[in-house]
């Protein structure tokens, strides 16, 4: 049985402020937005990354000039499969598997290693997968 997985994601006041910075910096409204340590997460509709991200990165190098902090922008999914494919994307996927509030990926052993050697991005991504599709567990494996 598949669990609802609407979005209801409060927001915090400097959660808010780094979502109308994106907006007047890069004219793209975000899905989502969370602080992780010294880095601000941005989750935007894939059709809109790109000009997120700007030419050559301008618009995310002007966001972290602006907040002092790294600034990671992923594009969101309409299922959690659908985001972590895109959060991995160019990377070998073998398989995705959801069972309740988990959901564990399969990665070719480079990708893996690759993986595992970026904690935080890891963390940054389950605490993606929890807020927007109530996942609670993800594994790499």
């Amino acid at each position: 049985m598949e669990i609802a997985r609407k979005r209801h994601i409060r927001l915090n006041g400097e959660e808010i402020e780094y979502m109308n910075l994106l907006v007047n910096v890069a004219n793209a409204i975000p899905k989502d937005c969370f602080s992780d340590g010294n880095t601000v997460v941005f989750i935007v509709e894939g059709s809109k990354i790109g000009a997120t991200i700007g030419k050559e990165g301008k618009n995310a190098g002007k966001l972290r000039k602006i907040l002092n902090k790294n600034v990671e922008i992923l594009e969101y999914g309409e299922s959690p499969e659908q985001f972590i494919r895109n959060a991995f994307k160019g990377k070998k996927i073998e398989g995705v598997e959801i069972q309740g509030d988990s959901l564990e990926i399969q990665l070719g052993p480079e990708e893996k290693s690759a993986a595992l050697q970026n904690p935080a991005r890891i963390r940054r991504l389950k605490k993606a997968l929890e807020r927007n599709y109530r996942i609670k567990s993800f594994r790499i494996k």
